[in-house]
């Protein structure tokens, strides 16, 4: 997270996003969810802590909210007869 601007957008909560960095989320079997409105970094955010992960020797699904959205209603259409 060294590149992230943390000034910009004055929105992000550092204390909450940083501890993320560290993994300990993992450990305890949880997930992580990074929502917030456009712009905001989230899709950087996550990409960082995804990285940190891969590098930590855990494997990584990135989905977005679209993307997964997108998923689910093309599944759901498959299942319609």
């Amino acid at each position: 997270m060294a590149d992230f601007d943390w000034q910009w957008p004055k929105k992000i909560d550092r204390p909450l996003i940083e501890p993320a960095l560290t993994l300990d989320f993992l450990a305890s079997g949880r997930n992580l969810l990074v929502c917030g409105t456009n712009g905001l970094g989230k899709t950087l955010i996550a990409k960082k802590i995804a990285h940190a992960a891969v590098l930590a020797g855990h494997s990584v699904l990135f989905r977005t909210a679209p993307d997964l959205l997108a998923d689910v209603d093309g599944d759901s259409l498959a299942y319609v007869a």
